[in-house]
């Protein structure tokens, strides 16, 4: 379930304690036990017959049944029914906007309603909601409501790319949660995975990995050692780790994301397997060569009966093999394992950095086996790449100055081909 969809499904819950809940009509057993299940058409089916029967039943005070609407409406939206969604949330939020209503459930409809638009992909109109929403919760009596406010405001411009704007407000949202009393442990913990994503999808590494490790730490105290969050961003962290060169940290970091996603979501799990992944990448540059294509094959084999063969983490994986092979001295066998990679890379964009590792890896590959045609062809498109690439930085900076480092081989691999190809035979 998307993070938007699982803060909807808690919203009610938290915002809306004591009496005020109580004058409520509350979800049946059997639909409490489908949004426990997660499956959002039965949600739907469900909420939408409660929530008719209970607004024919209270036709003269219809604000009763707001529990139920806000249940079909977000269950309708995650099962793409958007504009019947959007239809029941408007609604709810008109009911509560009247004079002398109630602030915490037209917050919490206009929560929703900003979801639902979300999930429409409507991002600039969700922001408007969700900035009303900031606003009326904006009050020292509700720090929970103003805290959970500010988070979604801060994700829905995240998926804009306006990650600059969302830091400030995720950590006013984190502080704000600190002042509310009863917040739940595992608000503050979402909110912090959220800093996390955000800083890591501007490349502020060092500070994505202090915030993992004592997110990670938080998680072992409030959810246990076992627990699948733990095991995921422990995942994260070792990625960030693999990206700064950090091997020998990766390893340890890897391998009990492994062990935890393995015991919790079972061994053929996408995220157990990308975790297998990432072990095989630290043991291949710390030399554990043997291991790692040992490792690289696991995942190949689980990720293809998971996704089939042209998704692109079985691409990457294979790449990853092949990478593996080579330093085993074995190029033949690497060069026809890239070769099965490429189509799982077709559909992602020329500049995608999955995509990029693995034509420089079928390029150089191709060169060391003496292919120099097909090297320069694989070089060039590997060039044409990255050069879209750094033009996407809005400016040259540090980070567009150390990827075009990092990938420098491309273009001293491409004047060496083309220099071989010259030469008189």
């Amino acid at each position: 379930m998307a993070n938007w969809q699982l803060a909807a499904m808690a919203i009610l819950a938290l915002l809306w304690p004591g009496t005020a809940r109580c004058q409520l009509v509350q979800p049946s057993p059997q639909l409490k036990a489908a949004i426990a299940s997660g499956n959002h058409p039965q949600i739907a089916q469900i909420a939408l017959r409660e929530m008719l029967a209970c607004e024919r039943q209270y036709a003269s005070r219809p604000t009763v049944c707001t529990d139920l609407q806000l249940y079909a409406a977000n269950s309708l939206a995650a099962s793409g029914a958007i504009d019947a969604a959007e239809r029941i949330a408007r609604k709810t939020v008109a009911m509560h906007s009247v004079p002398g209503g109630d602030p915490r459930q037209l917050g919490t409809a206009l929560i929703v309603l900003g979801n639902v638009l979300e999930a429409g992909q409507r991002y600039l109109e969700a922001e408007a909601v969700l900035r009303r929403t900031a606003a009326l919760f904006n009050t020292p009596a509700t720090p929970l409501e103003s805290a959970i406010a500010q988070h979604n405001l801060a994700i829905n411009l995240m998926r804009q790319g306006r990650y600059r704007e969302a830091d400030p407000l995720i950590r006013d949202a984190i502080n704000t949660l600190d002042r509310a009393r009863n917040a739940p442990a595992t608000t503050r913990l979402r909110f912090m995975s959220t800093l996390a994503s955000s800083l890591e999808r501007q490349q502020r590494l060092n500070e994505a990995a202090r915030v993992l490790v004592a997110l990670t730490s938080e998680e072992q105290r409030v959810l246990g050692s076992r627990h699948f969050q733990l095991g995921l961003d422990l995942y994260k962290l070792a990625q960030i780790y693999l990206s700064q060169k950090k091997f020998a940290a990766v390893l340890p970091l890897a391998m009990r994301a492994h062990l935890i996603l393995s015991e919790s979501r079972g061994p053929g799990d996408g995220d157990t397997l990308l975790a297998v992944s990432a072990i095989a990448a630290a043991a291949a540059e710390l030399g554990q060569v043997d291991d790692a294509i040992r490792y690289y094959r696991l995942a190949v084999a689980g990720l293809s009966r998971r996704y089939g063969t042209s998704h692109h983490s079985v691409g990457s994986a294979r790449a990853g093999l092949a990478k593996a092979l080579v330093l085993a001295g074995r190029t033949q066998e690497a060069e026809a394992v890239l070769q099965q990679a490429m189509p799982a890379f077709a559909a992602l964009r020329p500049d995608h950095p999955m995509r990029l590792d693995a034509e420089q890896s079928l390029a150089m590959t191709l060169r060391h086996n003496a292919r120099f045609p097909e090297a320069r062809t694989a070089f060039r498109r590997a060039a044409a790449g990255i050069a879209l690439r750094i033009r996407s930085y809005r400016e040259f900076d540090a980070a567009a100055r150390q990827e075009l480092r990092e990938r420098r081989f491309v273009f001293t691999g491409l004047v060496g081909t083309d220099w071989t190809l010259s030469r008189p035979r």
